[in-house]
């Protein structure tokens, strides 16, 4: 699945300073307890299930006004990629491409697809500040 957007910029300088940093951009993800690294562990809820999952920064590089980042996020019998790109000019443009799969992934695919969207969209939104 893929998304992108356009988004205005509030704060270019702070919008720049959490895109360049991925222990920043890490802090924006949502529902997260604990972060070591690029790990980090948090709770996904598709339906009325509530699940822990373990995720991981697998790539991030940064050049001033850009920042790409993939993540691998894995949950009982999930796993989920996405791979995301900010660039900023006198707008913030994204995109992500999220991966589902896992041998649980196709009992709730289209509920997964939504909570990862949220995910991607809870990202974009806080980086952008």
């Amino acid at each position: 699945m893929r998304l992108e957007g356009v988004e205005r910029i509030r704060n270019r300088e702070k919008t720049i300073n959490s895109i360049s940093n991925y222990s920043g951009l890490l802090q924006c993800i949502p529902n997260v307890k604990q972060i070591k690294g690029r790990e980090f562990e948090g709770e996904f809820q598709v339906g009325p299930i509530r699940a822990e999952v373990r995720g991981e920064l697998t790539r991030f590089e940064s050049d001033g006004n850009w920042s790409e980042a993939d993540f691998l996020i894995k949950g009982p019998g999930v796993d989920i990629k996405v791979t995301s790109r900010i660039e900023i000019s006198d707008q913030a443009y994204w995109i992500a491409e999220v991966k589902v799969s896992g041998p649980l992934a196709p009992l709730a695919e289209r509920e997964i697809q939504r909570r990862a969207q949220d995910f991607v969209r809870s990202l974009v939104a806080c980086a952008l500040g």
